[in-house]
């Protein structure tokens, strides 16, 4: 982010050489000229030489070593850009802290100042410098005589942390760490630290230096302590180090990630010149029907920003630095980052890069006159203008299954075109049996707003308490016919996310209607088994009796009305794909299963995730109710085996004779109690 108003950003290339200059021809006087003490002579390069050169007064205590970092190649479009390929490879700074008797610091981009006036270059980097002398520090000839700290003064402020917030993270917070890894133990008596914006004051507030001794830079003022302890920067190249992230990630927790989207876009406004994205309103409106909520991160606190960041599966967004928060995201997040042509800048692929399990993928605006190979990017607050329709193709190979759109993409005659039908006669649900399974919401959601549900409202307010004391804040949904399960666990308080998967084409019609006012709630008209592919399920007359598998004369028999009356031709996903493809994050996710004998495949499909998923819902069967299912002791033992115990057992019906047929199982894992 520049400091100029965003009508004259285009001037920011010229602007930055004008400031460069300024400051070598006002320097090249002012270095003989001046009077003032304050005011370097000479620079060192590295801050071993000042240490070297100054040896009595200055020190350096290394926190880490260097170390070579390589990265793979991200992908996007234009696909293999050369700006990536030429950062594959780089080498993360060692981190040390420069201990200076009589130390100084100057100015707000806090340049550090030797006794022996000079300016160490390392600890007081500025952008787009070819040498020290451009430093902003010339452009003042005559600074004030410095101000006395005594004791030991911490510098955490740098170049632009006074105003803004991806280097108030990045660069000033993180020094905190490496003051503790190169001198561990030693409490300074102040902090110089930015305190002008509101998130200046809380991320202070939350790292609990409120009730420090704290010293703000500002234009103009300089300070000499008598100990000054200055770490090195932990970001000067924007490619964050991953001790940076991890530091970050642990020292400033989530506190509510319950009722907050997995799937976020974030929006910089609509002001011209700001890095906006020109075509934002509609590619928030495709966003919208794929399950995605648009937010203002700079409208949000930022202990909920870091709650947003730390809920969300799926990020999109314009290059910005509310993207910072990423370091605050657990594994697997995927973001889509959206840049314009004439500037790029590798900070949140390197953050993204630095949390295990994690996806990436970039979008550069076309343009008839992209830059060349090697070009410096200069065009910082340039708008970025791409194709809603580019970033809907980005979005699904992010999801890393173009095949399966989310949802479905619509035709120009109707519902997505993901089933074929067979045989004669209603599809899958009479209207008699439509409007019966929802007169069974309706009462059901009455006597539970009462509490007078003796049955599955019960069942349903145990299990959202379960949830809620597992931190649990994701379902998978899967065998969800119109949506009942979800609707009623909605009622019941859980207000997380929903990946509800139902392949019956009349069946998902009404649940996509009924998703679609919950914008955490996501609909997939697939079925799920163990492999990808193709299968056909048959079609019962209640609609949410049809299987996979054929039917006995036990079900037919104590269900009457539940035979089969058609079949249809359904795609079949499986879980692990699942939560490949939707950022699914199984120690945070109750699986639901509810397929009508299909219960064992939908778990071989899962694989090892099986033992991962912090709970498991299962219908188990006393009786075979469809040809060749597992039974309620199979499908326990297997449970148990995974490391899960039966934390909830519901009835399920009966025949005629009162034999229970089938019951619901909420198994969790032991490893959590």
């Amino acid at each position: 982010m520049t400091r100029l108003p965003p009508a004259v950003q285009p001037l920011w290339p010229l602007a930055k050489k004008a400031h460069r200059f300024g400051a070598r021809a006002v320097g090249a006087v002012s270095r003989r000229t001046s009077p003032s003490p304050v005011l370097p002579r000479t620079a060192t390069v590295s801050s071993r030489e000042s240490a070297s050169l100054e040896a009595e007064s200055v020190r350096h205590h290394v926190a880490r070593e260097a170390a070579k970092v390589t990265r793979e190649m991200p992908r996007g479009w234009p696909d293999d850009h050369w700006y990536f390929r030429s950062i594959l490879e780089h080498e993360v700074p060692e981190t040390f802290v420069l201990d200076i008797d009589r130390g100084t610091v100057v100015g707000p981009h806090v340049a550090v100042v030797t006794p022996g006036g000079r300016l160490d270059a390392e600890t007081s980097h500025y952008f787009g410098l070819h040498d020290w002398r451009e430093h902003p520090i010339f452009l003042n000839p005559a600074p004030r005589a410095s101000e006395e700290v005594d004791g030991t003064l911490l510098a955490l402020a740098a170049r632009a942390t006074v105003g803004n917030y991806y280097h108030f993270l990045m660069d000033a917070l993180p020094r905190l760490g490496i003051l503790d890894e190169a001198l561990p133990g030693v409490r300074p008596d102040a902090y110089l630290v930015d305190t002008t914006t509101r998130y200046h004051r809380e991320l202070i507030g939350l790292l609990g230096l409120d009730s420090a001794r704290l010293v703000s830079p500002a234009r103009g003022r300089s300070m000499r302590a008598q100990r000054l302890l200055v770490p090195s920067l932990p970001n000067s190249s924007t490619l964050a180090a991953p001790a940076t992230t991890a530091w970050l990630n642990h020292n400033l927790p989530p506190r509510d990630t319950r009722d907050k989207p997995a799937l976020l876009y974030i929006t910089r406004g609509h002001t011209k010149n700001t890095r906006r994205v020109v075509r934002e309103d509609e590619i928030v409106r495709r966003l919208t029907k794929r399950g995605f909520v648009s937010i203002d991160p700079g409208a949000l606190s930022v202990q909920e920003q870091i709650d947003h960041f730390a809920a969300a599966r799926v990020i999109v967004a314009p290059h910005g630095a509310a993207l910072t928060n990423l370091n605050f995201c657990r594994p697997g997040v995927r973001l889509l980052e959206m840049f314009a042509p004439g500037y790029l800048n590798p900070g949140y692929w390197s953050i993204v890069g630095n949390i295990e399990g994690s996806h990436y993928r970039y979008l550069v605006a076309p343009t008839a006159r992209p830059p060349r190979p090697g070009a410096n990017l200069l065009g910082v607050m340039h708008d970025i203008d791409i194709d809603p329709s580019t970033v809907d193709d980005a979005l699904d190979d992010l999801l890393a299954d173009a095949s399966l759109r989310w949802p479905p993409r619509r035709t120009s005659e109707g519902p997505p075109m993901t089933t074929q039908q067979s045989g004669a006669g209603p599809t899958d649900q009479t209207l008699a049996n439509r409007l019966r399974e929802r007169a069974k919401l309706a009462v059901r959601g009455v006597l539970q707003r009462a509490d007078l549900d003796l049955s599955r409202g019960t069942y349903t307010n145990r299990l959202v308490r379960t949830l809620e004391s597992r931190a649990i804040d994701s379902v998978l949904d899967i065998g969800a016919n119109v949506g009942q399960y979800a609707t009623l666990t909605r009622r019941s308080g859980f207000t997380g996310r929903i990946i509800s998967c139902e392949p019956l084409s009349g069946a998902f019609g009404e649940l996509r209607d009924r998703a679609a006012r919950d914008a955490q709630w996501l609909p997939l008209n697939t079925a799920v088994g163990r492999e990808p592919g193709t299968t056909t399920i048959n079609v019962s007359a209640n609609s949410f009796s049809s299987s996979v598998l054929d039917m006995t004369d036990a079900h037919r028999d104590s269900a009457p009305g539940s035979g089969y009356i058609s079949s249809e031709t359904v795609p079949v996903t499986t879980v692990r794909a699942l939560c490949s493809q939707h950022a699914v994050d199984p120690s945070r996710t109750l699986l639901k299963i509810d397929t009508q004998g299909y219960e064992e495949e939908v778990l071989a499909g899962a694989g090892d995730l099986v033992g991962e998923f912090a709970a498991i819902q299962l219908e188990m069967s006393f009786v075979e109710l469809y040809t060749g299912q597992q039974l309620f002791d199979d499908l326990y033992a297997r449970m148990r085996d995974h490391g899960y115990r039966l934390q909830i057992l519901e009835s399920g019906f009966s025949d005629a004779a009162g034999r229970m047929m089938q019951c619901d199982g909420l198994f969790v894992r032991t490893i959590d109690d």
